[in-house]
């Protein structure tokens, strides 16, 4: 019987609160910072004392870290705390759950140019309510700090209320409600302010022409402002994810985040990725945004999402591992990691069992994590975003013997 040997998976810890990687490499340690750039390496005893205190086994010896921190940015911080062995399940968990993205439909009343679901008003996928039931339990009994509903447009599913109110009888600590904000009148404001939800609203341009022409839905801008302000005189936190989604767009995305600031909205500002129609939004990949305002204020860059929810605490490595639930059951590790499915939701459930046995792999070839990451810099925001997805790749059925 001839068989091949099966190359061995990665393997090495995570220390979420510094976002330091410390992989084995032939015998060694090799650190990658939370970007992938690589941090250097370690061999013999030094390597040694690194497990046992990445392991929890041991404190840092003062000296020899007080020396080596120097050349290792963050190495002190992340060996002050056990870090986790690098498993599929905790590539995605990292130090714990953080926000969960419920794609409620597909369905959407504009068709944005540069939209990561490519959602629009012929889109049939939504999620049932039995789905969106067992969703939010199991997000609740995993510990997710916050939900974002989310679409398509979310105004457009028969169950965002009642999903929002089980959220909130759940005791899952944040819901956001993700919307264009164009259906956003009176009465379902005031059902979705009974259960305490914040809003985030997508602007694209201050010049209310140029923003129609992005959501290709006429008068959309006006609505939008509209909903906005009736949210902000509700008393509800709200915030603005603006997207320049082509290069051309940058002035009008800087003259939007100035407009929404005028009105005392805390601001999200990036760049649109090159996922569902946002591959062809006539941007380069990879792209990294710079974008800063006449004056020289740069302005905050968000997650690729407009921003971090409210509820959220930026940079809490300890809750920044994040799920999606996509409008056709599949879970994935972000909106925008679409092609990465972990598994499927439906009445019954399945959340818990796609982030606790996702139909994902650690990387068997440690030497490919540069070109992996880098290669996720178009598509993703997130550095912890691009980490998860470079360090997975999907699962190979078992193959036959040859005998």
């Amino acid at each position: 019987m001839l068989t091949s040997p099966e190359p061995t998976a990665l393997a090495g810890w995570l220390s979420p609160t510094s976002g330091l990687l410390t992989l084995e490499q032939h015998g060694e340690l090799v650190f990658l910072g939370p970007d992938g750039a690589s941090w250097g390496r370690v061999g013999g005893a030094v390597a040694d004392h690194v497990r046992a205190c990445l392991r929890g086994e041991a404190s840092p010896p003062p000296r020899l870290f007080a020396a080596l921190a120097k050349s290792v940015p963050g190495l002190a911080e992340a060996l002050a705390e056990p870090g986790f062995a690098i498993t599929s399940s905790r590539a995605l968990e990292r130090g714990g759950w953080g926000l969960l993205f419920v794609e409620l439909t597909a369905r959407c009343n504009e068709r944005c140019l540069h939209c990561y679901v490519e959602a629009g008003p012929e889109r049939s996928e939504a999620l049932a309510w039995e789905t969106i039931r067992a969703v939010l339990h199991d997000a609740a009994d995993l510990g997710f700090q916050i939900v974002q509903l989310t679409g398509g447009e979310a105004l457009l599913s028969p169950h965002l209320v009642e999903a929002a109110a089980l959220a909130r009888q759940l005791g899952i600590p944040a819901t956001e409600v993700y919307t264009n904000g164009v259906l956003l009148d009176e009465a379902r404001y005031s059902r979705l302010r009974a259960e305490g939800v914040s809003f985030a609203f997508s602007l694209y341009a201050a010049d209310p022409a140029r923003h129609d022409e992005i959501t290709r839905l006429r008068g959309s801008h006006a609505r939008t402002l509209k909903a906005i302000r009736l949210a902000l005189a509700g008393g509800s936190e709200v915030r603005v994810g603006v997207i320049a989604v082509t290069p051309a767009d940058e002035a009008h995305a800087l003259a939007a985040a100035a407009l929404a600031r005028e009105l005392g909205v805390p601001v999200g500002l990036d760049v649109s990725r090159s996922v569902g129609r946002g591959e062809h939004a006539g941007r380069p990949v990879p792209v990294e945004p710079t974008l800063a305002s006449s004056e020289g204020d740069a302005v905050p860059r968000g997650t690729g999402h407009g921003g971090l929810p409210h509820g959220l605490p930026p940079g809490d490595g300890r809750r920044d591992g994040k799920a999606a639930v996509l409008a056709d059951g599949s879970v994935a590790p972000c909106i925008f990691s679409r092609d990465l499915t972990l598994g499927h939701v439906g009445p019954e459930g399945g959340l818990r069992a796609a982030l606790e046995r996702p139909r994902l792999r650690l990387l068997r070839d440690a030497s490919a994590l540069p070109e992996r990451l880098a290669a996720g810099a178009g598509t993703l925001a997130c550095l912890e975003c691009r980490l998860t997805a470079a360090l997975l790749e999907p699962a190979r059925l078992p193959q036959a013997k040859v005998s």
